[in-house]
Order: C-alpha cells, then structure tokens, then sequence
C-alpha cells in the first residue's frame, strides 16, 4: 500500500517535528471527497479534493496521509502526488500539505486507476494534526470512500430504417447507435446483399434483404436486444442525379442501369450556352470525359444530335469534335457527384435520387425527335423525386430547364428564353411526347424513347406503284444485318380494279435479281407458292383473290441488295410491286429492310410514281426521301423526268412534307423545318446514296415520322411532263 510521502516513511514524520502522544489530542473537521462514485471499463482518473475545518486556532502543522490500491498511482508519479496548491515550505514538512491557519487548509489530487477493474475499490486516509499550545499531536482518521465499478446498464438498439435501393446501387453504410457507445455488429440474416464492418454491398440481383444489428454488452452494459430491419432491392435502374452548380445554374445527370457511361445537361451562366457532358466513371470513382458539347448555334447543333443521338454517345460511339476551353474534373462516390469546371471556377454537387422515390417508374435519360420535320431534339431526364431538366436543340433556338413532373409523367414548365414545354412519359413503354410552344405561338410536337429502351422501329411492307407499259417496274431494296430475313414479294395488278384503278396490268410477272444482276426467281402466278397466302395473313398485306393473275413469291435472303423487275405480260398498265418483312416477329429480328428504290415511267394521271411504306415500332424514325429524274440521265438513263417533285402523305392523305428541288425548302407547313442542302449532301454520303448534282432539279427530303403507314409520290413539277423517275426511302441512322 502506498502513502502521500515522497522521501521518508509516516512515522519519521513524527519525530522530525517533535510530534508526541498524550491524553489529550487536538480534533479537526477533515473530509476526503471525489469527482465520482464510480470506475469505468477503460481505466480513467479520479480527482480528490480533501479539506480541514474546525481545527483549534494555533495549529502549526496539518500533514495528509492517503493510501490507494495496488495498480493506481498518483497523476504526478508513482509515487509523488501533484497537490494543488503546492505545498508550503515554512518547515521541514515541504514534502507533505502544510496548513498554516492563515491559510487555506483544502487542496485537490489526481490518482490514477487501471482499466477492468471488477470490485470495489476503497481509499483511505489519515491526518496528523499539531498545535502549539499542546505537546501532543492528533492522528485523525478520515472516512474512507469505496468506489464502485461502473454498474450494469440496460441498452437497446437504435437501428434506423434502411431505404429502398436499386440493384445497381453504391455500397452504403449503417448507422446503427446504442447508449454504451460500443460498437454495433451486422449480419445479413437473408437476401442480395453481404456485409463488411458496417457496410453494405449488394450483389447486383433484386430482392428482400432482411440485416440483424447485435451489441454484446461488456463489464458495465449488458446485452442489448438484437433489432433488425429489411429493405427491398429493386431492379438496376438508371441513376439520376439532380443539383446546382456553384454559379446558381441547375443541372442534371443520368447513368443507366449497369452502365458507368453517362450524360449531364447543364448551362454556363457565364456565357448562357447549354452543354452536353458526356463521361465515363473509373473504377476509382474518378469522372471521365468523353465528350463536350457546347451548344451556341442552333442549325449545325440540331443537325449534329440529329445525326450523332444521345443513345449513340452513351454507347461511346462519339463523332470527333474540336477541343474546348473547358475542363471538367470530379468524383463519384457514395451517390455523390462532384465536378469542377476549371477554367470557370464553377464547382457541381449532386446527390443521387432515391431508388423509391413517387416518380421512380419514370426516372431515365429520354431522347424525342421533333415531328414532320427535318431535325429538332427534345431530351429530359427524368428524376425519382419529381423533377426533370429538358433540354431542347432546334434550328429555331437552344433551351431547357429544370420543371416538375408528376406521378402520371405530365410536365409544363417555361425556360429562362421563354420557350414552353409541355410533355409527358409513359412509363410501361418508356415513350415521351408532347410540344414546345416557340414565343412567336408557333408549336413543334415531339416524340420519342427513354434511350436504354431498345428501339423497334424500321420501314415494313414496302412498295411502289407506277405505269408499267414498254419498260418494267424496278424496284431495289436492302436487307440489313447478317442473318438471313425472310420477305414476301408481290406484284399486283389485276386485284388493283377491286381498289379504283382504272387501267391496272392484266397480267403482271414478278423477277427478283441480286446485286450482281443476275435472277435469283421469278413468278408469273401467286397460288403457284402455297406459302404467298400465309404470309399475306402474317404480314397484314391485303389479299389476293383466288385464281388471280397477280404474281408473288415467299423466300429467305441473306442481307444484301436486291432489284425486283415487275413486267407484264399483253397490255401495260398500273402495276404495285411489294416487298414485305415476312419475319413470325419482325421487331425481335435486327434484320430489317432498310431500304427501296422504284424506277419507272411517270405520266399524268394515275401515271404517278408511288412508294409506300410503314414506319412500324415504338419511336419516331427519320428517313431520306428523294425523287430522282436528272440524276438517271447521268448514269445513262434514257428519256428521264427532267423536273420531278415529291410529296408524303400520312394515313389520313394529308401531306406531312415535300420537295420540288433538292437545295431549295418546300415547306408545307407555316414554320415547318426542313432540311438544308448541307444535311442532304450529308445524309447521302452517311447512307452511300450517289450524290445529287449542284443545281440540279432532282428532289430530296429529310422527315421524322411517327409510326404509322406513310406514301411518297413522285410527280412532274409541269403538266404534261413525263419521263423515266426514281423514287428513294431510306431510313437515316439513329
């Protein structure tokens, strides 16, 4: 056991003042006190504060004695307590508390005590008090203090509730607390998930994960209850990222499901350009760029995203582009956007939408094309809180914005140029639609796909009407893809008296050529191929009644280019020549027809040119149409129209666009935007078309088309005209 002493025992204490027993000994009022009843777990201090009253008026000396357990020590050394105040060094007691009594008699000590202790710890004390008026001394005892280990205590577990996640979610932590402080152990009872220290990570599969939260307690806390808590993991989804960059300029991100590629809208309030981002996050978390777009000139921007979409840079498959004074950097990490715009001193947060929140169904990157008209993009991304930024890029202005959008998908919103958009999304086929109203009134209607939905649309069940009389019908078209496509090929001519046309071909023959000329097979009769009819019914061609005349044939080709001659046989007359996609199921195939060209002979009358095709699937499709007559007379064609024009028509006959000469606009519409002769020339390089030559009067246009069933007619721009034509639909890449 060991005393307050620093250098000589207790007892010598006594001698060295001349200290001696006797009957009568001085009395004091003496009180040891500590900051706390209790040890803890850890180890920890205890502060003392002991104090003398009511001693006899010419006290000389009063010396402190403390014992303390084996294992503590005092703070100032094993052995040598730090006193506050200090000790006095009237006499020779320096090394012990001295009272003088015109001086406090009170001072405070710091022991010292290990960690673990498991009972009770006691402190005694004892204190030599001496007078001057007395030969003897007094040795007062002081009430010893018992200290107690810290008691056990109940805990529970406060365990909050974990949301909603996605599949393709970040790993998270926990955040599980208890009284004691003392750490939480996780366990995944069930579900996609597993678990390390206090994070999460999901395994990437959906479902219910049910996570157990234990503490074990420990000398002073007892067991707390285990608590759990179960969350859903829903299907990967797009993540959807909404904030405010540091100039007070909104601005949205989307990343697709499973996808590290992604795209950001936003706007530079330094300049008021709009921008397209688009990046790649590393496996580091580190943001990427790929791609920059600054948007500043609404013609050549409108033209590029018409050729170059949002489905094709978030597939990494960008168009080179010049260099720009701007430098994105950034991160992200635990659903947290970061970036940095250097050049400007622009910094962008924004954290990731919740997986549940009320517009979840309809969270995504859209892309929607602007209708009956040669390019026009209308792109949002949609959000899980109920929020969407448009960005709309058209040849007539550049805007966007972020608005609201409901639980049913409809949004109204105007933008900083005053441009209104009013829209909606529709989450089971994942389609967008609506109108920008321009600030002059006019509107531009708009549709299109969220752009991780797989397209279907292409051109089916082509064809084309002409006069067959000394030359035949041609008429070429392209299967796409590398797998074979099974088709019906048609030509009608007896059977079209049953639908007003006067003068049909009595009896019309069928010759399908490939690429190099050279016949493949022919048919003078329909019913000579059993399978023409079940394929008519497959493809929702018209039927032909029996014993006709009109020819058909049902094959298989592999993809390629092919020519189909309709001749006839006796008199000539009106003549269809069809080619259809005879596929059980032509959107699952990627095998497609991509393409038809017709040549024949245009007069008046019903001596039109007519091609007839149907935009089928669930977007938009935009394709080149053009009405060939000097152009033939360039490769070697005989007796061409020298002036033709052409005209589409919608199901209803009402004319959706058209042209007389391919480098001036003919427009059918007030506002309606059509192609420039830069986008045509640029379109036939991209589909492999021969070009059209400068000044000529050949006609060329450029529409997007909602699914439906459309016609083009080539036509001579003056009466009485007539000649060999061409007429072309292509569909233009996404």
């Amino acid at each position: 056991m060991k005393r307050l002493l620093l250098s000589i025992c207790f007892s010598t204490l006594f001698a060295a003042v001349g200290f001696a027993r006797s009957d009568t000994t001085p009395t004091a009022t003496l009180e040891l006190t500590a900051d706390s009843p209790n040890t803890s777990t850890g180890g920890g201090t205890l502060t003392f504060t002991a104090s003398a009253a009511d001693y006899p008026t010419d006290t000389t000396a009063i010396a402190w004695a403390v014992t303390i357990p084996a294992g503590w020590t005092y703070s100032g050394g094993v052995d040598e307590p730090s006193i506050t105040p200090a000790p006095g060094d009237l006499v020779l007691l320096e090394w012990a508390y001295i009272n003088i009594p015109d001086t406090g008699a009170i001072f405070s000590f710091s022991v010292d005590y290990p960690a673990d202790i498991l009972e009770a710890s006691t402190i005694t004390a004892q204190v030599v008090l001496r007078a001057s008026s007395a030969t003897d001394y007094g040795l007062l005892d002081v009430d010893p203090i018992t200290f107690e280990p810290a008691p056990y205590r109940d805990q529970t577990i406060n365990f909050p509730a974990i949301a909603t996640r996605r599949a393709n979610d970040d790993s998270f932590q926990l955040d599980a607390t208890s009284p004691s402080g003392l750490p939480i152990t996780y366990t995944v009872v069930s579900g996609p998930a597993f678990i390390s220290g206090n994070t999460v990570t999901l395994t990437g599969a959906p479902g219910e994960v049910v996570i157990r939260a234990e503490q074990a307690g420990n000398l002073y806390y007892l067991p707390a209850s285990s608590a759990t808590q179960t969350f859903t993991v829903i299907p990967a989804s797009s993540l959807v990222y909404f904030g405010e960059a540091s100039d007070g300029e909104d601005f949205a991100a989307e990343i697709p499901a499973g996808e590290k590629n992604g795209t950001l809208f936003g706007r530079f309030r330094a300049t008021g350009q709009y921008f397209i981002l688009s990046f790649q996050v590393d496996s580091s978390g580190n943001v990427v760029v790929l791609d920059l777009q600054v948007l500043g000139e609404p013609t050549a921007d409108s033209a590029s995203l018409a050729f170059n979409s949002l489905r094709r840079r978030a597939a990494g498959d960008e168009i080179a582009r010049a260099e720009t004074t701007y430098t994105f950097t950034g991160t992200l990490n635990g659903g947290v956007l970061n970036l940095q715009i250097a050049e400007l001193g622009v910094t962008m947060t924004a954290l990731v939408e919740p997986a549940d929140g009320p517009t979840a169904d309809l969270a995504g990157l859209y892309e929607a094309s602007s209708l009956n008209a040669s390019n026009g993009t209308t792109s949002s991304i949609v959000g899980t809180t109920g929020k969407v930024y448009v960005l709309a890029v058209t040849p007539n202005i550049i805007t966007g914005g972020t608005g609201a959008i409901a639980t049913s998908g409809a949004f109204d919103f105007s933008t900083n140029e005053s441009l209104h958009i009013v829209g909606s999304v529709d989450a089971p086929s994942t389609t967008v639609s609506g109108h920008l109203v321009f600030p002059d009134g006019a509107e531009d209607d708009f549709a299109g796909l969220a752009t991780d939905t797989q397209r279907t649309d292409r051109l089916i069940n082509l064809s084309t009407r002409a006069y067959v009389n000394g030359s035949p019908l041609i008429t070429g078209f392209v299967i796409g893809g590398d797998q074979p496509k099974r088709v019906l090929l048609r030509a009608v001519g007896p059977s079209l008296a049953d639908y007003c046309i006067d003068n049909p071909v009595a009896d019309p023959r069928i010759t399908l050529f490939d690429a190099a000329g050279s016949e493949l097979m022919s048919s003078d009769t329909w019913s000579d191929d059993a399978n023409a009819a079940m394929a008519a019914t497959v493809t929702g061609a018209f039927p032909l009644p029996e014993g006709s005349l009109d020819a058909a044939l049902v094959t298989e080709l592999a993809p390629g280019v092919y020519t189909l001659h309709v001749n006839h046989t006796g008199a000539g007359g009106i003549a269809i020549a069809e080619i259809y996609d005879a596929a059980e199921n032509p959107n699952s195939e990627y095998q497609r027809l991509v393409n038809i060209s017709s040549r024949g002979d245009v007069t008046g009358g019903e001596g039109v040119l007519i091609g007839g095709f149907i935009v089928t699937g669930n977007s938009p499709k935009r394709v080149l149409v053009r009405g060939i007559g000097p152009g033939l007379a360039a490769q070697g064609v005989p007796g061409v129209l020298m002036d033709p024009q052409v005209k589409v028509y919608n199901a209803d006959r009402q004319v959706v666009a058209a042209n007389d000469n391919w480098q001036s606009a003919t427009p059918v519409f007030a506002g309606q935007r059509t192609a420039t002769a830069t986008e045509i020339t640029t379109a036939n390089t991209t589909l492999g078309a021969f070009a059209l030559a400068d000044g000529a009067a050949d006609a060329g246009l450029i529409v997007t088309l909602a699914p439906g069933a459309y016609t083009v007619e080539l036509s001579a721009s003056a009466d009485g005209e007539q000649g060999n034509a061409l007429i072309e639909i292509y569909e233009l890449p996404e």
